[in-house]
């Protein structure tokens, strides 16, 4: 039936449609697309993965979290370090967790996902690993054409201070996911 938002049965229990894009209100009040909905904070959500076969594809969290600002940033700053420190720490600070959502739930810990997940496909192994599931699954889908490196800022150090944040944020990525 389609993945993430191509999935016509997925749903959730309080659904809003801003402008047409589907979108789920969390149980603290903020929204996110409906497929980066964490199972546990949505019952149906849960349900209709718990009726499909699922795959994830975690990364390690200090990649992912600089994807994410490369995502909200494409322009001048998009490799300004210490644009990119000052927004991070600014997450990592905020006290209350549905400031997490914020970010249409892309800055909630991946450990929050992986209950639902069948497959894990690491991002970092990405190129090997999504042929084999899609073999397995008789599925002609594959990822030619598109950018896996992340290695868009390469030189970048990022400092201590902000690493700990980010350990301390994802310990159970680190934990689960054998990140080091």
């Amino acid at each position: 039936s389609g993945w993430g938002k191509g999935n016509k049965n997925l749903t959730c229990a309080n659904k809003v449609d801003p402008n047409g894009w589907f979108r789920c209100r969390m149980r603290t009040g903020p929204t996110c697309s409906a497929w980066h909905v964490p199972p546990a904070e949505d019952d149906l959500v849960r349900n209709t993965y718990e009726q499909c076969d699922t795959f994830c594809v975690p990364r390690h969290p200090v990649n992912r979290l600089v994807s994410e600002w490369h995502f909200r940033n494409s322009g001048q700053d998009a490799c300004n370090l210490d644009a990119f420190t000052a927004w991070a720490t600014g997450i990592f600070k905020q006290t209350a967790r549905e400031r997490l959502f914020d970010a249409d739930c892309h800055v909630l810990p991946q450990s929050e996902y992986l209950p639902a997940c069948q497959h894990i496909v690491r991002y970092e192994h990405l190129r090997e690993d999504f042929p084999r599931l899609m073999k397995a699954y008789n599925l002609d889908v594959n990822l030619t054409g598109r950018e896996f490196s992340g290695k868009r800022c390469a030189n970048w150090k990022i400092n201590a201070t902000l690493l700990e944040l980010v350990r301390q944020h994802y310990a159970e990525d680190y934990e689960l996911l054998g990140y080091s």
